[in-house]
């Protein structure tokens, strides 16, 4: 524990903000974690009881960047899991692995994050639909781990994703739907 005010984030934002400002980009991506507890009078609150503070905080940051940018996007949130999936992965049955989507994806913070960037300007991108594509959210795919730790997801299994989250970004499905023509042979002229 700090014992102190801990003013380094607020430092750092000023600093962004101040470069945003002075080179006024195409695109600003803002990302943000609820797991924060806010200190108010020595009581630490956690994200959940003050959602609709968060909310406003929310807002007010992607409503000012939309002043110096020309698009802004809030990353959504990706999965919390309540697990380290490294140990989960040393188990032989590796599927006994992957968390249920509704446990690790918060829906409530979800929606704060579509209200915030709704009220503020700005576009959502959220990869939950290609980390958990089910009911489950699995830690390797074909072979890749996909999260490294209980909340972030290894640069390998980005690497991955990075074409559908490109297609996400420009407004188109992020796998390109199956031509039901292509798996039909040309057929001889009768």
């Amino acid at each position: 524990m700090l014992r102190r005010v801990y003013d380094e984030c607020e430092d750092w934002r000023k600093k962004v903000k101040k470069r945003i400002r002075k080179t006024t980009p195409a695109v600003v991506f803002v990302g943000s974690s609820r797991d924060y507890e806010l200190w108010d009078n020595g009581r630490a609150w956690q994200t959940r009881e003050v959602y609709p503070y968060w909310q406003g905080q929310l807002t007010e940051l992607v409503e000012d960047l939309g002043t110096k940018a020309e698009r802004v996007v809030l990353l959504a949130e990706t999965p919390f899991l309540n697990f380290d999936p490294i140990d989960c992965l040393a188990d032989k049955n590796v599927s006994s692995c992957d968390p249920p989507t509704r446990l690790v994806v918060d829906g409530d913070y979800a929606a704060l994050e579509a209200d915030a960037a709704d009220a503020g300007g700005a576009a959502v991108l959220s990869v939950n639909e290609l980390l958990c594509p089910g009911r489950s959210c699995p830690v390797v795919v074909d072979g890749t781990v996909v999260f490294r730790d209980k909340h972030h997801v290894t640069a390998s299994y980005m690497e991955r994703l990075s074409k559908p989250i490109g297609n996400l970004l420009e407004g188109r499905a992020p796998y390109p739907s199956p031509d039901p023509s292509a798996d039909v042979e040309a057929q001889p002229a009768s």
